[in-house]
């Protein structure tokens, strides 16, 4: 059975304007790319969360001196894609042959694990 709680690491302000307004996608990846394509980056590990927390939102790999925080989620994966390759095309594909969610292990795209969902809606912050 697939995980459902996860995490969310972003700056203050922006978890402050997720709780606020919700997600908003087209800042998806912003911190630090988006290797999976348009949508929510979330981990079920509260350490790469706690790092992406700890980045600014700017240029993703400066150190935020203001700190962050991390958002604790429940989520709805739907039908999850598996990405096995570090091609463009397999990475971010997904979405567009009705997958809800992608997930990739780690080392199959970076250092981390890295998962994906298309749909704000699925997401749920506890």
């Amino acid at each position: 059975m697939p995980p459902t709680e996860f995490y969310h690491g972003t700056s203050l302000e922006a978890a402050l304007n997720i709780q606020k307004s919700g997600f908003n996608i087209s800042l998806s990846g912003s911190n630090a790319g988006a290797a999976l394509g348009s949508g929510v980056y979330i981990t079920t590990t509260l350490a790469k969360a706690l790092h992406y927390a700890g980045r600014d939102g700017v240029h993703g790999k400066q150190p935020n001196p203001a700190g962050g925080a991390v958002l604790k989620l429940k989520v709805d994966l739907g039908r999850c894609y598996i990405v096995r390759s570090d091609s463009h095309h397999q990475r971010i594909a997904w979405a567009a042959n009705g997958y809800d969610s992608a997930w990739a292990a780690e080392g199959v795209i970076g250092e981390r694990e890295e998962n994906c969902v298309r749909d704000p809606a699925r997401l749920q912050i506890i």
